[in-house]
Formats: structure tokens, C-alpha cells, sequence
């Protein structure tokens, strides 16, 4: 099995559709096009995400940008 290929399926963490994930949690939102990141990354920016994941979660409901838009 190659270490990188997309064999697990979790909830994005913006918007909660499903995105497949590798064995170390990487994977890309077809929906929101939200970077699946590490967690401690929550309250800043981390490539390649230009926002962080609390501001993302704020703008989804809202209507504005979302990391696809970015």
C-alpha cells in the first residue's frame, strides 16, 4: 500500500462532508476545499490553508470566502 493514498474517509473540519483521508490525516475537501491540517494549527494560518481553521469555521455559515475561494 502506498504510504500516501487516500484510504480512510473522516469529517472535513469546516464543513463536516466526508473527504478521504491518508494514514497520516492528509486530504483535500472537494466541497470547501479545506487542507486537512494538524490540530494545533487551529488559531493561525498554516499553509496551505490561507486562513485558519477557527476563521474558516466562522466564514462557512456566512456565506463569505472559504479556503476554495482563497
Amino acid at each position: 500500500m502506498a504510504p500516501y493514498k487516500k484510504t480512510m474517509t473522516k469529517a472535513c473540519d469546516v464543513c463536516g462532508k466526508p473527504i478521504k483521508i491518508d494514514q497520516f490525516g492528509n486530504g483535500k475537501c472537494k466541497n470547501c476545499g479545506w487542507v486537512n491540517d494538524k490540530p494545533e494549527f487551529t488559531k493561525k494560518a498554516n499553509y496551505p490553508n490561507f486562513l485558519s481553521l477557527e476563521d474558516a469555521k466562522k466564514s462557512l455559515p456566512r456565506g463569505e470566502k472559504t479556503p476554495a475561494d482563497l
